[in-house]
């Protein structure tokens, strides 16, 4: 007896069913790969990478960041106090101590977003805009600063650095890192969250690592790709990139004898130490007479 065929609908639905089933079976084999050779899961790696990858709205996510308008009154409560030490030019401000023979009277207050202001200035005057990231020196733009949680002898500080990272892109070229640096930007914001203790000694302080994110990522997020990053090239986990980036800043705010920042460099000018306080619910770093 002839065997009666099966309609070709029959047929092409076997068809895409097995092609489906090998599809399945490599894509889980590649995933089950990953996660037993470097216990990488890929799903929450496409997801973070596709994150990644967002547009960042920097007004929405940072709606701290100074402008134009920080570094002028910053100007202005400086000079009040030392004349002439922030200077406007042509080519923007400058902040010199040299040939300046005014002494502070009094204490001189600054809120987050006029020292964001006044660091970038000083950043960029002094060729320190760039910060050393998996072994490679990568260009930095000062977006954000934020005080928060001002205690006693502690502040948390937000600092968000927009990092240029092609030349680690560069690099990503053996696979799989071939294939997902494309989906990398060429930009990384990366926003530091440290805090900042004053030591007992004028002027010393020590900066402890609280959080970091990347672009549209959370903090958990940020933790886990940076995992993944570091499996297949050395890039630095949330902790070395958190206290490198919250040291970069707390360094040319504060500094010491041997790397004197911003207050440091006031010393000769009347100022004896540094400190946080809010008033009236702002929140201020303080140049202390």
């Amino acid at each position: 007896m002839e065997k009666k065929k099966k309609p070709w609908y029959v047929v092409l639905f076997n068809i895409l069913l097995t092609i489906i089933c090998i599809i399945v079976l490599v894509v889980g084999g590649i995933f089950l790969f990953f996660k037993i050779k470097y216990d990488v899961n890929v799903f929450s790696a496409i997801s973070q990478i596709r994150m990644l990858n967002e547009t960042v709205n920097e007004d929405e996510l940072f709606p701290n960041k100074y402008t134009e308008v920080d570094i002028a009154s910053a100007q202005v409560m400086v000079n009040s106090q030392i004349e002439n030490l922030i200077v406007k030019n042509d080519n923007g401000y400058t902040i010199d101590t040299t040939g300046i023979t005014d002494t502070m009277d009094v204490s001189i207050y600054l809120t987050d977003k006029e020292i964001g202001a006044i660091v970038n200035v000083l950043l960029i005057q002094n060729n320190q805009n760039a910060v050393n990231i998996g072994g490679k020196t990568l260009p930095f733009e000062l977006i954000q600063v934020k005080f928060d949680n001002i205690v006693e002898n502690s502040a948390d500080v937000n600092i968000v650095l927009k990092v240029n990272v092609e030349e680690i892109k560069n690099e990503m070229n053996s696979f799989p890192l071939s294939w997902v640096k494309k989906y990398i930007p060429n930009d990384l914001y990366f926003s530091s969250t440290v805090t900042v203790t004053k030591g007992t000694n004028a002027y010393e302080y020590t900066t402890t690592s609280k959080s970091l994110t990347i672009n549209n990522l959370n903090v958990e997020q940020t933790t886990s790709l940076l995992k993944t990053i570091n499996t297949f090239v050395s890039f630095g986990n949330e902790n070395t990139i958190n206290e490198l980036i919250g040291n970069t800043f707390v360094d040319a705010l504060i500094g010491t004898e041997e790397n004197q920042g911003f207050a440091y460099s006031l010393k000769s000018l009347g100022a004896s130490d540094f400190t946080f306080t809010t008033q009236n619910d702002k929140n201020y770093f303080v140049i202390v007479k």
